[in-house]
Parts: structure tokens; sequence; C-alpha cells
């Protein structure tokens, strides 16, 4: 396919394939053939269950075989799929169910939760065996580029997530472009080592249909180190704390030395990790997108050197990027979504020149790449003095033996607001005024954090980026007299 996208030949496409692995998993191989005909048994049986084109479907399972197959059946017969975010407490659920009109909940779960019973249910295992029960019906799938693929809510790491609208086109042509950076071809595998719930594992399924390249799937319950070492995939996606662990534990180093790609985003890489992975070898590209974007914006290019791999890379094809006045990151292309839902009502992503805000700040460097700096909505104000949150963060992971830290400002009588940190550190090291003692030598004094916080054992994050208001709220809980 080229970048005059008209319609999706998908069984076309696929019937060259039809031979070659698609799916590897620990119960085995399937290949494009097979899921061509799995496909067109799900959707006879997703319309027999009264679904229809245009339908929006809530999905609430863990990431698997069986829904990574549910996907793409979804989109050969125009359903728009929304996949939630398991971890977030019913009511959210509920009220992200709600924001986008969704027609019905497939789930793994077989619990009658009280907040979800307003719903149509359909369980995986009733869907796999209506698909069953029905013969795969001879057809020719081609996939209109307008046709309405996703809902993806984002971070929501200042505050409520929105679902995002995806088209088709938008997918496909943000994996058009990073396969073009990032080689993919059949014969590859790319591991989902990231949550469909979230873009980046959407921007997976969709890199691997364009190339043909298989598509590993972990089981529910694998650590990622093991999933790594029995699917030997070569290509992977990571964020900080996934390729931090990685390496911590050891016995995978030599597995990701020997991959194509390891395409690490979700938020700021520190610098430590990765002068530590080009140290070992490892083929990494640093990137920077959103899930407005479908995906990667800017990556990182085959070969580059360490000073292009501490920056964010450069804008990818089908993209444009630029920073305005403000210094604000805004970005615009094929790959952008046609606008948030809530309540059956859709808000626009961009300004009146289609540009979108990304709320991010950075610079672009004589060679073209993206610094990304912080964001616009994390600054505050200490004394008159504007603080970036992110600035210190990065000082902070610098030091010896901090895994994580996230910068939160608490209220201060005399400044108004001031830094507080919270941190985690690996084992063996303790807080104490060591830190705030090598802070002094990079940051000016109203920027050292008043407070250090240890790590928050029980903090588990419902995505991929960290959720600040938790920190935020936590501070100002313990600020309380």
């Amino acid at each position: 396919m080229n970048d005059e996208l008209t319609t999706y030949p998908l069984t076309a496409e696929w019937h060259i394939r039809r031979h070659e692995t698609a799916i590897i998993s620990r119960a085995g191989r399937t290949t494009w053939g097979e899921l061509h005909e799995e496909m067109l048994r799900y959707g006879r049986a997703l319309s027999d269950l009264g679904l229809k084109s245009g339908d929006h479907v809530a999905l609430l399972a863990q990431s698997g075989v069986d829904y990574v197959k549910l996907l793409f059946s979804m989109w050969s017969i125009g359903l728009v799929a929304a996949p939630l975010n398991r971890r977030l407490p019913q009511t959210a659920i509920a009220q992200h169910i709600k924001d986008i009109n969704a027609n019905v909940l497939i789930t793994d779960a077989v619990d009658r939760a009280p907040a979800l019973q307003k719903i149509k249910r359909i369980t995986f295992a009733e869907l796999k065996a209506a698909a069953q029960a029905v013969a795969a019906p001879p057809a020719s799938i081609a996939i209109s580029p307008a046709a309405q693929a996703t809902l993806i809510f984002t971070s929501g790491s200042a505050g409520v997530g929105k679902a995002c609208l995806h088209s088709f086109a938008n997918h496909y042509f943000n994996a058009l472009g990073s396969n073009q950076n990032i080689p993919l071809a059949a014969g590859d595998v790319w591991l989902l080592s990231l949550p469909l719930f979230h873009v980046a594992g959407i921007g997976v399924l969709f890199r691997c249909l364009l190339s043909g390249a298989a598509i590993a799937v972990p089981a529910a319950d694998a650590p990622l180190a093991e999933a790594l070492l029995s699917l030997r995939p070569s290509h992977i996606s990571l964020v900080a704390t996934q390729l931090q662990r990685l390496l911590d534990e050891g016995e995978t180093v030599d597995q990701l030395r020997s991959m194509q790609a390891i395409l690490l985003g979700g938020s700021a890489m520190p610098e430590r990790l990765i002068r530590r992975a080009v140290d070992l070898g490892l083929p990494i590209f640093t990137s920077y997108g959103s899930t407005e974007m479908a995906s990667q914006i800017t990556t990182t290019r085959p070969g580059n050197s360490l000073e292009h791999l501490l920056s964010s890379g450069r804008v990818l094809p089908y993209r444009e990027l630029k920073i305005n006045k403000a210094g604000e990151i805004i970005t615009r292309g094929d790959c952008l979504g046609a606008g948030y839902l809530k309540n059956g009502q859709m808000e626009s992503l961009v300004d009146k020149g289609g540009w979108l805000h990304t709320g991010d700040c950075g610079f672009i460097d004589e060679a073209g790449y993206l610094h990304v700096t912080g964001r616009l909505d994390n600054m505050f104000i200490s004394g008159g003095e504007n603080i970036h949150p992110e600035e210190i963060e990065r000082e902070l992971l610098k030091l010896n033996g901090v895994l994580e830290a996230v910068v939160v400002p608490v209220t201060d009588d005399e400044f108004g607001e001031r830094p507080a940190a919270f941190v985690r550190l690996q084992k063996g090291f303790e807080l104490s005024g060591l830190f705030r003692n090598s802070l002094v030598k990079v940051l000016p004094k109203y920027k050292l954090p008043v407070r250090l916080y240890p790590w928050p054992e029980h903090y588990i994050s419902s995505g991929i980026k960290i959720e600040r208001t938790y920190f935020q709220r936590l501070a100002e809980k313990r600020d309380m007299p």
C-alpha cells in the first residue's frame, strides 16, 4: 500500500501472506490466512448478536490472542472499538461507557458489577462460542480509510481522560510512517508489551497489519522478561519503567541486544537510563507521541548517536510539528483524530489552523530533533518564579539509586507554592539530605524540593504515564496539620 489510500483491501493483502505467521503466543501460531477466516466468523457472530457498522463497542478485558482477533474482526465490519482500562474503578468505567454512547460491552469478566448493569454485556466466552458455531462466510473485506475505528481514552495524567475518535486511516498513516523509519517486514515479530487500551498497543497491531510482521502476544499472567525469552521478538515497545526493570533483572539483556528495535516512549526517558542502554549496545529508539495523533509523532533514526537519543527524535512522515510563540509543541497531519467524544457530543481537537495544541513545551534543535522540556499545565509559580516539575525530576533521576521521581507543588505561606518530590529508590538506598546537597550543584535554591517523600508502596498506575493528580492529592494529605 502507498500513501494514496483509497481503500484497504484486507482480503487481497492477507491472501498474499496467508501462510505466514500473524500471531505468536504460548498456545502456538496463527497464520494470516487462519486469522482472516476467524475474522469472518467473529464478524458474522457480532452481526448475529445485533451489532452493526458504526456501533460503539466498549471492551473490558486483559490483552490476549482473543482480544487481538476481536479487534481485527470489529474493524472488518465497521464497528468502533473502545478499549477500556480494567484497573479503573467501576464507576469510572461506567462513566467512560456513558461518554462514548457504547451500544454494548464485551468483557472477559463474569461478575455483574452494579455500575455496569445498565449496558448489554457479552462475554468473550459467549462470543467465541457463537463464532465457532457459524461457518466462515465467503467474503472479501475492504476497509474504507474514513471508517471510524477506535475510541481511545487519553492518559488523563492531569485529570480525567478524554475519548479520542480515530479513523482507520489515522492508524494506517501512523503505522506507515513508523514502518518507514523502523523497518518491519514479514518474518519480524513485534511483542505486544503495552496494553490495548493505550494507543501504543493499538499501534503495534497496525504496524504488523501493514507490514506482515507477526504480533507476539504474551500470556496475561506472564512477566515481561518471560515473554521476551519465550517469544523471542525482533521488535518491542517499552516505557521507562519496563526497560529499567528488564535491565535490573539482567537475564534479558542478551535478548534485548539481539533485537532490531526497542521503541521507547510513554513519557520522558531518564538520561541515565538512555546512557545505560547505549552502553549495553541496545538498539533503542526514543520517541514522542500522543493519543490524539494515534501514537508516534517523532522518533529517532536508525544508528543515531547518543546525543540524538537523548532527544525525542525527528518528525515522522505524514505528520507536521512546530513550536509556537508560547513555546508549546503543536502538531497536525494524517494521523490526527477527529475529536473528543463526550456524552454524544464531538469536541474539536484543533485550532483554526488545524493544529493540535499538545500542552507540552519544548524546542527543536538545529538538526531538527525535538526536545520536550515539560508540560504547561504542570508548571507552578513559587515566589514569582516559574517551576517546571520535569526539570527537577530530570536532575533527581540522575542521582545514584533513584528509579522514579515525581515533583508536585505544596502550599507555602511565604512563597505560595514550593516543590516537593516523591522518590522511588533502589534497594539499599535511603532518603536523606544527600539528595538535596547534590541538587544544590545543579538547581537554583528556589527549585530545590522542600520535602522528599518515599514512593507510595501500593501505587499502581492505571495507564502508561504517571498520574500527577494522585501524587498531588497524596502530598496535600501529608501536608495537612
